[in-house]
This record gives C-alpha cells, sequence and structure tokens, in this order.
C-alpha cells in the first residue's frame, strides 16, 4: 500500500513539471516546496497553486494587521473557488493540446487506480 502511495506521488510530481512546462498563466503554476509539519523535523515536499499560496498570503496579512484569526484551509478554499474552476478549465485544455502532458496524467491516473483497486481489495 505504501509502495502505491508513493508512486501517486512521484508521479504527482512529475505531472506538475509537465504542467507547468505547457502553462502560460502564472498564478496557475504548481510551487513544490518542502516543509516539516509542526512537531517533526521531518520535512515532506508539498505542492500547491501559485494563486493558492498568494491568497493564504494575503488572508494571514490581514489577520496580523486586524488582529484576527489566522484562515483555515476552508476559508482559502471558499475564497479560490472560481480560481480553481478556471485552473481546471485550463488544465483541461491543455491535457488536450499536449500529448506529453496527457501521457503524464494517464500514468498518474493509471497509479491512483490502481491504489484505489489494492484499497478496495483490502477490505474484502
Amino acid at each position: 500500500m505504501h509502495q502505491l502511495k508513493y508512486a501517486i506521488k512521484q508521479r504527482s510530481y512529475e505531472f506538475f513539471d509537465v504542467f507547468n512546462k505547457y502553462n502560460d498563466v502564472p498564478e496557475f503554476e504548481v510551487i513544490c516546496h518542502y516543509r516539516a509539519p509542526k512537531g517533526s523535523k521531518i520535512k515532506r515536499k508539498e505542492c500547491e497553486s501559485r494563486y493558492i499560496k498568494a491568497k493564504r498570503t494575503q488572508l494571514i496579512d490581514i489577520a496580523v494587521t486586524t488582529g484576527g484569526r489566522l484562515p483555515d484551509e476552508g476559508l482559502v478554499d471558499i475564497q479560490t473557488r472560481v480560481m480553481r474552476i478556471e485552473s481546471q478549465m485550463h488544465l483541461r485544455s491543455l491535457i488536450i493540446d499536449n500529448p506529453e502532458l496527457q501521457e503524464s496524467y494517464s500514468s498518474l491516473k493509471d497509479a491512483m487506480d490502481r491504489y484505489e483497486k489494492h484499497k478496495d481489495a483490502s477490505k474484502e
């Protein structure tokens, strides 16, 4: 099971690299960096679109300057809903137009399908 999850992560990172190669909208660029979760010194690779990172930064700045609460992921999701839909449409278009991205997406989807199949089989 762990190997299947690892394969999904690796294919995701590969997909993001290929996506960024063909993406022409700076806000949709996927940025990956290593970050250690709270209470841990072990860094993990995390990836997110530039527009999500920018919105989170904006909401944190507002909270700090007004003395309000820091934003949770739910608020970030709500505030980026329209951009998320636009980025998904852009992604679909890029996948259709670029065979390399199409191949990378298929590879990622295959890894996810294998994981789900294995997970379902282990429940039985």
